[in-house]
């Protein structure tokens, strides 16, 4: 809310002077009185320090007096009352009344002195007799003269002289055999310029210890763009300075964030009233954004809103707040039950398997396998999903690393070794086809089944082999069984497992294809989230992988979930979470915040 205050002055010769004062009000209150946080000020001893309170509501305006203190409306003494721009409300010795229609503030206050304060008032605080240094050491003026002349010398002189000295020598020579050691002198100054040093550098400047200059390039003038360009020249903007062009803001000021000699690290502005300034109320200076307004994570952040991927073969992303009733599933052409992988019993009915439902049988043999061949008595999340180095992101999840012990591309039972390469259509369409037609050139059997034996009656012997038939055109019945041989890899046998499949008919090249797997590598691209920071909490804490039968869900945890342990700023009952926690200033993808400043340094150099 803006508030005008409008302080009125009588003249001798019966004029009246003002002057405006503008202040925004975070809130609807507006307070009145000698304190310095008081919106509007009044100077005189005779108000209190916090003396009254003006309450702009919906449809009236209410005035209210604060402890004891004295408050008169129409010359009445109140401690509330309604209020118009006809009312006279005296306040102390002040008189305060409602300024109507006045275009740019929200509510205006004329604030006038009627009740001048008594000559005597102050005089009778102090008691009336002369205090000096009469008959001390030293007077008062000579005393302050040499008091400001040690602070010349130690604070100014000295420092300048060590400046300019030249440094010690670090070297020595060797002192004779016999005799005394030589004296070695050092600058006599030496280290009276630290004086000027306001605190520690930050981790990253530590470097620049010993070299002032390399930053504060005059005396007394501040750090300017040019010197913080020459180390930092490809350091990228925040935001599209076009579209978000505010009024009045620098968007290469550096020093409106980072503030130096604060410590190890204190460069790096952690503040979150920095961002908030901003975003809390973005419309404002850009209409047209689609960002979403945030000040403060525990308590005014928007549901996180994740890229997904919609279309893969075109790469639409779409970014839709987690819940929301319009909220996509993600297509990646991947198939992918992360129940099934994390089932943690399997129960066979007294029927048999033949009564278990699909996804239970897939349940089962997940179970067997990790007991056989991983010695296990299951999967969990970490025996595919693994950190990257340092704990930030996570590794991608590779077929010839996390899924090739338990799905083996084997096609054919007679090579058991042999197994087809992943990732390669084209390859493996040439393994198939290479493969049985050189079985047909070494006149091997190219029966897609094992050889098959005559049902006999019982108590008939064993019946003999079947002969198998000897094929006219070797090539062609190679050929033959090479595109069965495809039609069930690429089926539901192998492939089509796990991928979506492009039949021959369907495909452009007119041949197998397996269409591309795109899944978003990170779903907050413009957020960072570190998994070391979270390795003790288990996954499925935030990620509700169990009950996900398909790859399509986003197993996102919601920003409910991170307020359990992580709020706002100011949290006393949970973990104080700033915006830079996870959010960083200098975005990759935009051009560099300061070009034209590192061409102006390299030019004076």
């Amino acid at each position: 809310m803006r508030c005008k205050v409008r302080y009125l002055s009588r003249q001798r010769s019966g004029g009246v002077t003002h002057s405006d004062q503008t202040i925004k009000v975070e809130g609807q209150r507006i307070k009145l009185g000698r304190g310095t946080d008081c919106q509007v000020y009044l100077k005189d001893l005779r108000a209190s320090f916090h003396h009254a309170e003006i309450v702009v509501r919906d449809f009236d305006v209410v005035i209210e007096a604060v402890d004891d203190s004295a408050l008169m409306v129409d010359g009445v003494p109140v401690e509330r009352a309604v209020i118009t721009p006809e009312s006279e409300i005296e306040v102390g010795p002040y008189r305060v009344q409602l300024v109507p229609g006045e275009p740019d503030a929200d509510l205006t206050v004329s604030v006038e002195l009627v009740s001048p304060p008594p000559s005597d008032t102050v005089d009778k605080l102090i008691e009336p007799r002369r205090i000096g240094l009469e008959g001390g050491l030293l007077r008062k003026r000579p005393l302050s003269w040499a008091l400001f002349l040690l602070l010349i010398v130690v604070g100014l002189a000295l420092p300048i002289v060590a400046h300019r000295s030249p440094a010690p020598e670090s070297t020595m020579s060797v002192p004779p055999a016999s005799g005394p050691e030589p004296a070695h002198s050092a600058a006599p100054f030496a280290g009276f310029d630290r004086i000027w040093i306001s605190g520690d550098l930050s981790s990253s400047h530590r470097l620049l210890s010993e070299q002032c200059g390399a930053c504060h390039e005059a005396p007394f003038i501040p750090v300017r763009e040019e010197a913080c360009a020459a180390c930092h020249r490809d350091t990228q903007h925040h935001f599209e300075t076009a579209e978000f062009a505010f009024a009045g803001f620098e968007a290469t000021e550096c020093m409106d964030c980072h503030s130096e000699h604060q410590g190890p690290a204190g460069v790096i502005p952690a503040r979150q009233e920095l961002c908030a300034d901003c975003h809390r109320d973005l419309r404002r200076e850009a209409p047209e954004t689609e960002l979403v307004d945030a000040a403060d994570f525990g308590t005014d952040h928007p549901e996180f809103r994740p890229s997904v991927i919609t279309e893969p073969d075109s790469g639409q992303i779409t970014r839709v707040a987690l819940g929301a009733p319009e909220f996509p599933k993600e297509v990646s052409n991947l198939r992918f039950p992360h129940d099934v992988h994390l089932a943690e019993r399997c129960e066979v009915p007294a029927t048999g398997q033949q009564d278990m439902s699909l996804e239970a049988r897939q349940g089962c043999n997940v179970l067997r396998m990790a007991q056989q061949r991983m010695s296990q008595d299951g999967l969990d999340c970490g025996d595919c999903h693994q950190p990257e180095p340092g704990g930030v992101n996570m590794l991608p999840v590779r077929m010839q690393d996390h899924c090739a012990l338990c799905h083996r591309l084997e096609f054919d039972q007679n090579a058991p070794d042999r197994v087809l390469p992943h990732g390669q259509p084209e390859e493996v369409i040439a393994v198939v086809n290479d493969y049985y037609i050189a079985r047909a050139a070494l006149d091997r059997p190219l029966a897609l089944e094992s050889p098959t034996t005559i049902r006999q009656r019982p108590g008939d012997g064993a019946a003999p082999a079947q002969a198998e038939a000897v094929a006219p055109d070797p090539l062609g019945e190679a050929q033959r069984v090479a595109d069965q041989k495809l039609e069930a890899v690429f089926g539901r046998s192998l492939c089509g497992v796990c991928h979506e499949i492009v039949p021959p008919a369907d495909s452009a090249l007119g041949q197998w294809e397996v269409r591309p797997v795109e899944v978003a590598a990170l779903w907050m691209p413009k957020a960072r989230f570190s998994h070391a920071a979270h390795e003790t909490t288990p996954c499925t804490d935030c990620h509700r992988a169990h009950d996900s039968s398909t790859s399509a869900d986003v197993l996102m945890p919601t920003i409910a979930d991170c307020r359990e342990c992580h709020q706002g700023e100011h949290a006393a009952t949970a973990l104080p979470s700033t915006c830079i926690m996870c959010h960083v200033y200098h975005r990759d993808e935009l051009p560099p915040m300061l070009p034209l400043a590192a061409e102006a340094a390299a030019a004076v150099r």
